[in-house]
């Protein structure tokens, strides 16, 4: 697997550097896979060419995926899509993601049985802005004694089911490169986040704070302390749902900037 890693990365670049986009294509959970299931690859001669992934998260499937500039409007995409089908009649929901600026991407989107269902952005830490301390506030790391308090505050926060949010708590707790944290406000645990790392970059997922616990400050401070311990190390990154206009503010007031647009849209199978 490590071999096609490499080549979708390769892609990647080739494909990101044609227009200067961001493509999501969760190589985390690429590399975290046991087998080619999800994964489908379209070559000339030996050389990768196209590449479509679909990413499970309970019932839920996100799908993306890429040609190569010299390669396009050769119904590559459309072939990769075909194979992938027969996956997709598992999900409840299928979601497909291109970049906002991808005019290839939205156009293919276009063509297909797809309404649109909302944007992401994608921001950064400006290393402007310095962390405060939070003295008040402890991470803890996460066990698996912890995942019902995990599983509860996905279900009440992103709106997952008891399955899906069970599922990918085991998932994430599980996964080389993530490491899960509980919020403690003294000895009360009071919300979540995920820490990702991708070679020099530190990215931000799953972050919640109990309904209980909100209007507090408790997520500036969080997000203060993960600058102070870690942004002289990393690059800190995250994404956020562009119509979370509370969240936004918040990401924005601890100095993260917008650089990223990914548009999701609901592909009727």
């Amino acid at each position: 697997m490590q071999n096609k890693i490499e080549a979708i990365t390769q892609l990647q670049e080739i494909c990101e550097a044609e227009k200067e986009f961001n493509l999501k294509l969760n190589l985390d959970m690429v590399t975290e896979r046991d087998n080619n299931e999800f994964d489908f690859f379209h070559y000339d001669s030996k050389q990768l060419i196209g590449y479509l992934g679909l990413y499970p998260f309970g019932k839920k499937f996100e799908l993306c995926g890429m040609v190569h500039p010299q390669f396009r409007r050769k119904g590559i995409f459309t072939k990769l899509l075909e194979k992938a089908k027969p996956l997709l009649v598992q999900a409840e929901e299928v979601l497909l993601n291109t970049p906002e600026s991808s005019i290839s991407g939205k156009a293919f989107i276009q063509s297909l049985p797809c309404q649109y269902a909302f944007s992401e952005f994608q921001m950064k830490w400006n290393q402007k802005t310095k962390g405060k301390n939070t003295a008040n506030l402890t991470l803890k790391k996460a066990t698996e004694n912890d995942i019902p308090f995990i599983q509860k505050l996905d279900m009440l926060c992103f709106d997952l089911t008891e399955e899906e949010a069970l599922s990918f708590a085991n998932i994430r707790l599980n996964a080389k490169n993530d490491t899960i944290y509980l919020i403690l406000a003294g000895t009360e645990e009071v919300g979540k986040i995920r820490l990702q790392l991708q070679e020099a970059e530190l990215w931000i997922y799953g972050f919640a704070v109990h309904p209980d616990y909100q209007g507090r400050g408790i997520g500036s401070q969080v997000l203060n302390q993960i600058i102070r311990n870690e942004g002289k190390q990393y690059s800190i990154h995250l994404e956020v749902a562009a119509k979370n206009a509370h969240a936004l503010r918040l990401y924005q007031s601890c100095g993260f900037e917008v650089y990223g647009e990914q548009a999701y849209y609901k592909f009727e199978n």
